[in-house]
């Protein structure tokens, strides 16, 4: 197994609800979702050969994790693609099928108008590893992804944030409004409004707009 973040914090024992999610090669994205209730969150650890599982990591699988998995807890892992191993978190709440890790092909699909990343970047022509940008602009090169990238100064300018965009032809004017109701929040604050119109953006319907907006409004009220 290996990680995408260092992990370091205990977790203890109890009933953990872990997700599994198998990559397509071709995009990317994330195709199969298996959950999986575990009792004893440190014997997985000592059977997958980690120290802890932490709450905020994402775990790559190799075939033997997997294996180990489907034979000693039950999953029914069939995949000779990337699979990352999580503990279930607020994504997760949501009824209806979330665009994270999804986007490209969901574009290919013509269900999502448009995608947007941010990176930590020296510049608008440097690759970015957080997301399969490569991949994306294979399609730009046929004409099937229109994309639009540049470099916000932060923090005084020691720093830049890489903004990236890939919409579908038909639905680049998304990627003005989109950068509009940025700029927009930064001097108003951000709000349910804004909340709303950047879920259209993205291509998510008024029904869960709604059902995401009602989920922020309960996890302010139990942290209130």
């Amino acid at each position: 197994m290996t990680t995408e973040n260092r992990c370091s914090a205990v977790v203890s024992d109890g009933q953990t609800t872990l997700v599994a999610e198998a990559y397509d090669r071709e995009t990317d994205s994330i195709i199969q979702t298996y959950n999986l209730d575990v009792h004893d969150i440190a014997g997985l650890c000592r059977a997958l050969g980690v120290e802890t599982f932490e709450s905020w990591a994402s775990y790559e699988l190799d075939k033997t994790d997997i294996e180990t998995l489907n034979c000693g807890y039950g999953f029914g892992i069939h995949h000779d693609g990337r699979v990352t191993l999580r503990m279930r978190g607020k994504v997760d709440e949501h009824p209806y099928l979330l665009h994270t890790n999804r986007e490209l092909l969901l574009m290919l699909q013509g269900r999502k108008p448009l995608s947007v990343f941010t990176d930590d970047g020296p510049s608008t022509d440097s690759v970015s590893s957080l997301f399969p940008e490569a991949k994306f602009d294979t399609h730009v090169e046929t004409g099937r992804f229109v994309k639009y990238a540049y470099a916000e100064p932060v923090d005084n300018g020691l720093r830049r944030v890489r903004w990236v965009f890939y919409a579908l032809p038909e639905e680049a004017w998304r990627i003005k409004a989109y950068v509009l109701l940025f700029e927009t929040s930064k001097r108003s604050g951000w709000n349910e409004g804004f909340e709303r119109m950047q879920g259209s953006l993205l291509g998510y319907s008024e029904q869960e707009n709604d059902i995401n907006i009602e989920l922020q409004r309960k996890r302010a009220q139990r942290h209130a």
